[in-house]
């Protein structure tokens, strides 16, 4: 692997995984899109310059369409360019479908993170990959400064397919939690005692045990973002699924989701 690492994307790890990757001796470097920069052409020429592999961290497809290929246009501007690594939560469609837009002389990963800033900057992350076994098996030591467990899930896309699965059977558990916490409340029965009850049965909900991991609980759990990223988790699902897949049931929780009201769940 020649050239630098870079990390690129506003998402909530990218700051943390670039100090994570200094410290484990990588000679990693951020960048700023041109609309953020202070100096955008100084910057952006100087990034480009010897990039060999580059991690985007992108909050969705937007920004990953704006830092791959449109404004700042780092995968076909960048010469020395050899591995990009996608780590943000995209829909596995549109991760497969990059290789057919990405040169193939580089080679091409998805490997969405499961994990919060605190994780990402104590190397605690969980990397769900996907791609070939050579160009995983070349990030992995990348990764493993990230993260504690890597599993290369299949071929391109194949991580992002498993993430969105994760994150949408933890979405599910969150939206009959919420439910049930909504008919205790009818009922006048004493929340804090029904959790702590549930805590100690098998009753538990996989969102009781990993919420301050889940992605939707990172921020602001009784805001209507976080019911909008229960939607996506579920959207991303969907877009997985296969031609003759049953969706009544994710397709009834999406709107179960919809027509949520905000809450916190502790």
């Amino acid at each position: 692997m020649t050239g630098f690492l870079g990390i690129a994307g506003f998402s909530r790890l990218s700051v943390p995984a670039l100090r994570r990757l200094r410290e484990a001796g990588f000679d990693a470097r951020g960048f700023l899109p041109s609309s953020a920069a202070e100096d955008p052409g100084s910057a952006e020429t100087e990034f480009l310059h010897g990039l060999g592999t580059l991690i985007v961290m992108a909050a969705d497809i937007a920004e990953t369409e704006d830092l791959l290929f449109e404004a700042s246009a780092l995968a076909t501007r960048a010469p020395s360019l050899e591995t990009i690594i996608i780590c943000g939560t995209l829909t596995p469609r549109y991760v497969r479908a990059l290789r057919h837009r990405v040169a193939k002389r580089i080679a091409l990963v998805d490997a969405p993170a499961v994990g919060s800033a605190r994780q990402a900057a104590e190397g605690r992350m969980t990397f769900l990959v996907g791609g070939t076994v050579e160009a995983v098996e070349a990030i992995t030591p990348i990764l493993h400064a990230l993260g504690t467990t890597v599993g290369r899930m299949g071929g391109l896309g194949a991580g992002t397919s498993a993430k969105v699965l994760r994150d949408f059977l933890s979405a599910s558990s969150s939206a009959m939690t919420r439910l049930a916490l909504d008919w205790a409340e009818a009922q006048g029965l004493d929340e804090p005692k029904l959790l702590d009850m549930l805590e100690a049965t098998p009753a538990r909900s996989m969102v009781a045990a990993e919420f301050d991991a889940a992605e939707f609980a990172i921020d602001a759990p009784a805001s209507d973002e976080t019911v909008m990223a229960l939607v996506r988790d579920v959207e991303g699902a969907l877009d997985a699924a296969l031609s003759d897949a049953h969706l009544t049931p994710p397709a009834a929780i999406r709107d179960a989701f919809r027509n949520l009201r905000s809450r916190a769940l502790h």
